[in-house]
């Protein structure tokens, strides 16, 4: 192996140079290889910019295109087309999730989850306004198993119960509503709930229960616009099938307007 000189205290620049020449002189490979090695070295480098710049481009125009399709797709119009509005939100959803999978550690995946997660919850309400109940009420069931601390969550479940009453299931909607009052006992929903039970025991023509459940919304939340309707339908059945207590049908008299056909 060839030797390499090196700088000793006597030397010069000028000796320095002389004697890199003799030795390149005697065996000019070594030279030759470490001149390639650099190369080699440079051509990396260069590769590697160009390769980190091509990313960050790349994760610049995914992101730009993630958030156009989120909010296009809550934007369009439900009223128009709501079998494009779905296309919209799936489209936009599939996009995001790619995102998610292509940049997990990106600090802006953070963003994109939540963002994922409330295209899942439109997508669930845009099927059962198509009538496509049982997708929807699927889909809601799969929110709340996924997502049980998500501040939608109380929301979907209500909406589970919703889809129970489309579906003719009055049981089981009256369940539903019973566990979003149990479970969410912080949530705005519990006196619309407690409202719909009473619905449901109407549906079924169970209508003391039903006028108990509208006694309960009515003594229970006073701050809820939904004390308001329990009235109205509480004095409606009341003139009907009597059996409430005289000062509850005052109360709701000057209020029967009616949501009961």
């Amino acid at each position: 192996m060839a030797h390499q000189p090196e700088f000793k205290p006597s030397d010069t620049i000028a000796e320095f140079g002389k004697s890199i020449r003799h030795k390149f002189m005697e065996n000019p490979e070594p030279f030759y290889m470490g001149a390639g090695v650099v190369v080699l070295i440079i051509i990396a480098a260069v590769i590697g910019l160009m390769q980190l710049q091509n990313t960050r481009e790349d994760f610049r125009q995914d992101k730009d295109e993630a958030i156009i399709l989120y909010h296009r797709a809550l934007t369009s119009s439900q009223s128009e087309d709501v079998s494009q509005y779905i296309k919209n939100l799936q489209y936009a959803r599939e996009t995001i999730n790619n995102f998610i999978s292509k940049y997990p550690a990106r600090k802006q995946t953070v963003f994109m989850r939540l963002y994922s997660t409330m295209l899942e919850y439109e997508l669930a309400v845009a099927q059962g306004n198509n009538a496509d109940i049982q997708h929807a009420q699927e889909s809601f069931r799969q929110f709340v198993e996924k997502y049980p601390n998500h501040i939608l969550t109380p929301r979907a479940a209500f909406n589970i119960g919703q889809t129970y009453e489309q579906l003719g299931n009055m049981r089981a909607a009256r369940s539903n509503y019973q566990y979003v009052q149990e479970q969410y006992t912080d949530s705005s929903l519990i006196a619309e709930a407690g409202f719909n039970i009473g619905v449901t025991y109407e549906a079924e023509m169970n209508y003391h229960a039903a006028m108990l459940s509208y006694k309960k919304v009515i003594d229970n939340y006073d701050d809820s616009p939904w004390k308001i309707e329990a009235q109205k339908r509480l004095a409606l059945l009341t003139y009907r099938y009597g059996n409430i207590p005289e000062p509850v049908v005052k109360s709701a008299a000057g209020t029967i307007q009616t949501r009961i056909q």
